[in-house]
């Protein structure tokens, strides 16, 4: 698996903790962070071009504008 991540992201942006069995990936992307209080509870969603019309079912224009 460690080798099909840094096939995708880079072998220097791949790290896996044995651990806790999880794996730390480094990369950059558009998303949109929404939480009822700014403080908690964050949810997070990717913004991709190749996802605008699922996209455009929760998320307002303004923001779809900047994918």
């Amino acid at each position: 698996m460690t080798q099909a991540y840094e096939g995708k992201f880079g072998k220097g942006n791949v790290q896996f903790n044995a651990d806790s069995d999880q794996f730390e990936i480094n990369a950059q992307a558009k998303v949109c962070c929404v939480s009822l209080d700014g403080l908690s509870n964050w949810k997070f969603v990717t913004l991709k071009a190749s996802q605008k019309m699922l996209l455009s079912k929760v998320l307002p224009e303004q923001i779809l504008k900047k994918i």
